[in-house]
């Protein structure tokens, strides 16, 4: 029988000598429903810390998703905060903070810095800002104190409130130095030097992109490379050169860090504007809050409201409407969603929470079935763009999936894509499965749809109020038609 408690120490110790495979060989082999309750969260956090996501949603699922354990305990907030972090990291990011609203918020804190990390995801830093304001009024510890205030500095240089971000730039650079966080500190002067980029002193920014540089040095990580980030941008500006900018962009794209790849492009476009990139970088980007800093940086927005990606004279494919030069794609379909999705974000191809969310909206991300129903999609896919033998792939790279095109082929592209309806699909997929003008029941409903019984009761009553559907009877003999 295996001692969790001191299989958790044991992999906890070999993480911090930098033994990392030993601990996630071991927790790779673990059968999740023997882990005891109280030792979940501590397995959960170890496996979002080794990049084990899916075993750590496992392994807090039955806590979480359940109201009580049959013990008639209910999820602690510091057990519901790490399931929200993990669905976060699996791209699930409106469950993430739908789980985190739930929190209360005087007696767990840190749910609001969560959710202001969930808005960061998508450039929704405005809407950080109060969470980040709520935060900093808690009862906090000092270091916990520094940690807000340096990201509601980030957040406020974002929605370009310079002034503001400067000030409290000011008290943390001193607050830094009194209290001995270097790299704290270091990320401080890296966020002044971009006060001083956005506002073209050149010379003030290198001055704290040097000092940064200097406490990153030798450390590595994230933050090296963000102050790596910034100087190939400062040099890039300083020199109207964006082909210096290229090593950074191939540097992301191989780390996986796709924002500081779309931060590339923007400011290549700064040093030196074509308008191919232009609408690349536009149109590729589906967060508004980007797209007003573009505006901001590039004093440009497009002149139509459509973009072709690929060749103007190749065949098409319209991906708001499903309409184009191809053969059996039916507008709304899977198919048609699943690839409108691929192509949303031009930088930041799609996970596999992210597509669950976007293609089952309002359903829970289930870490044991989710991602085999969005495997079975995509193999769908596949087959579909092997049938019609179509110049791109669908590639999948360590759970990151993008469509390529590799030939003479193009896709529409709308300035406000508009997702295929979730309704009208479902509507669509019971008139093609089910006896046409027959009542059904739940269960057969929920099976077409590959919704569990009460998901598809819920849906059921709001496409009854919509009158979209029909129904017959009362209590479990409820029987439902697709109306005419």
């Amino acid at each position: 029988m295996i001692d969790h408690v001191s299989l958790l120490q044991i992999c906890e110790d070999k993480v911090r000598t930098g033994e990392d495979s030993w601990a996630v060989r071991e927790l790779s082999r673990l059968d999740s429903a023997e882990i005891p309750r109280e030792l979940r969260l501590g397995f959960a956090n170890l496996c979002r810390r080794l990049s084990m996501i899916n075993v750590g949603l496992k392994i807090l699922a039955p806590v979480v998703l359940q109201s009580r354990d049959f013990r008639g305990l209910a999820p602690s907030a510091a057990e519901k905060s790490e399931y929200a972090v993990l669905l976060q990291r699996t791209g699930a990011v409106p469950e993430a903070l739908r789980l985190l609203e739930s929190i209360d918020q005087r007696q767990w804190p840190q749910a609001l810095l969560l959710q202001a990390f969930c808005h960061f995801n998508r450039w929704e830093y405005e809407a950080s800002l109060p969470l980040l304001h709520r935060y900093l009024e808690s009862s906090l510890d000092p270091y916990a104190r520094l940690v807000g205030e340096v990201n509601l500095a980030a957040a406020l240089i974002v929605v370009h409130r310079l002034e503001e971000a400067e000030d409290l730039l000011a008290r943390t650079l001193q607050s830094t130095h009194d209290m001995g966080h270097h790299r704290l500190r270091g990320n401080c002067f890296e966020l002044r030097n971009q006060i001083h980029l956005a506002r073209g002193h050149f010379l003030k920014a290198r001055a704290d992109l040097t000092q940064s540089l200097e406490i990153f040095k030798g450390v590595g990580g994230l933050d090296s490379f963000f102050a790596f980030k910034w100087k190939a941008v400062l040099d890039s500006l300083e020199s109207q050169e964006p082909s210096l900018l290229r090593p950074l962009m191939a540097l992301a794209n191989e780390r996986r860090d796709w924002e500081t790849a779309r931060e590339a492009a923007l400011f290549a476009q700064k040093a030196g504007f074509d308008r191919d990139g232009f609408h690349h970088l536009y149109f590729g980007t589906p967060f508004a809050g980007y797209r007003e800093r573009i505006e901001r940086y590039l004093g440009q927005r497009p002149s139509k409201a459509d973009w072709i990606l690929g060749p103007e004279d190749a065949p098409r494919l319209d991906l708001e409407t499903g309409h184009g030069n191809v053969n059996e794609l039916k507008s709304g379909h899977k198919v048609h969603q699943v690839l409108a999705a691929l192509l949303r974000d031009l930088y930041r191809p799609s996970s596999l929470g992210g597509l669950f969310n976007e293609l089952f909206p309002g359903e829970h991300f289930n870490a044991y079935s989710s991602p085999d129903r969005i495997h079975q999609l995509l193999a769908r896919t596949r087959r579909w763009i092997e049938q019609e033998s179509l110049p791109f792939d669908l590639t999948e790279d360590a759970g990151h999936y993008r469509l390529q095109i590799r030939g003479d082929f193009a896709f529409r592209l709308s300035l406000h894509p508009q997702s295929p309806k979730t309704d009208q699909v479902r509507l669509i997929a019971l008139r093609e499965k089910l006896p046409a003008g027959q009542y059904f029941t739940s269960a057969e409903g929920s099976a077409v749809l590959g919704l569990s019984v009460s998901s598809f009761k819920r849906w059921a009553a709001r496409a009854l109020e919509a009158g979209s559907l029909q129904r017959a009877g009362q209590g479990s003999g409820t029987l439902y038609k697709v109306a005419a």
